[in-house]
């Protein structure tokens, strides 16, 4: 493995110290020459070198060789980057924190400066600790919101659920979305006649919550008659 040379190996600790109390460093996993200062709260930044001077080169025993290396490194200056890690996904609600809009920090550091003057730097007043504390209470006040939704939203699926002859509720695996989905069908409505579009009626719900609207239900009903659809209406407008 090349070196790099900027040495953050022995930087990150020291950075870490720095900034004060609840901050440590460690390795970071699959990102040669970078370490992760996370503290206690789950607050972490990545610490690396802006420019990977490193390649490999892959041969074979006939002569034929390949150079690997990162894409795109080769244009950058030998800073050194410090940015906001985004955290994991949550197992229970549907959340991405790539595409939440949060941003969390960004900031270029010269690795001629001491480990106090960068961690300064970080701390200053709009530098990417404050950032990165910023979306932190964000993200978990989303998450948290997130959870209070999916709650209620399960709740009234399962409410739902009872209704006599409802299927079990379930979510479509081909949309990333919180939504439950239950199905409903009655009998036929011509004796002894098979299963038709405007002949047997069926109901498709959908179960949603949010922070704005509470609780909402749409249900998609066909295979009614006139009679139906006004009983229907007339428990809607009672």
């Amino acid at each position: 493995m090349p070196s790099s040379p900027i040495d953050t190996e022995n930087l990150a600790p020291a950075v870490a110290e720095a900034l004060g109390p609840g901050w440590a460093s460690h390795a970071d996993k699959g990102w040669p020459f970078s370490y992760l200062i996370s503290h206690r709260d789950g607050r972490t930044l990545r610490l690396r070198p802006s420019r990977w001077p490193f390649s490999y080169l892959i041969s074979h025993r006939d002569g034929r060789t390949l150079r690997l290396r990162p894409s795109g490194y080769h244009t950058c200056t030998g800073q050194l980057l410090a940015f906001g890690v985004h955290p994991d996904r949550p197992d229970d609600v549907h959340l991405n924190p790539y595409t939440s809009g949060i941003e969390f920090g960004y900031a270029t550091v010269s690795p001629t400066k001491t480990a106090a003057q960068i961690a300064a730097h970080l701390t200053r007043r709009r530098g990417l600790i404050a950032t990165l504390t910023a979306a932190h209470h964000e993200w978990n006040a989303r998450v948290a919101q997130a959870r209070t939704d999916e709650a209620q939203r399960t709740a009234a699926a399962e409410q739902l659920a009872a209704v006599p002859g409802m299927a079990r509720p379930y979510r479509r695996v081909d949309k990333e979305e919180p939504v439950w989905y239950l199905d409903w069908e009655g009998p036929c409505r011509i004796p002894g006649g098979s299963r038709r579009y405007f002949t047997t009626p069926m109901a498709r719900v959908a179960v949603d919550a949010d922070v704005q609207d509470g609780v909402t239900v749409c249900v998609e009903l066909t295979g009614l008659t006139a009679d139906h659809a006004a009983r229907v209406l007339r428990v809607l407008t009672a």
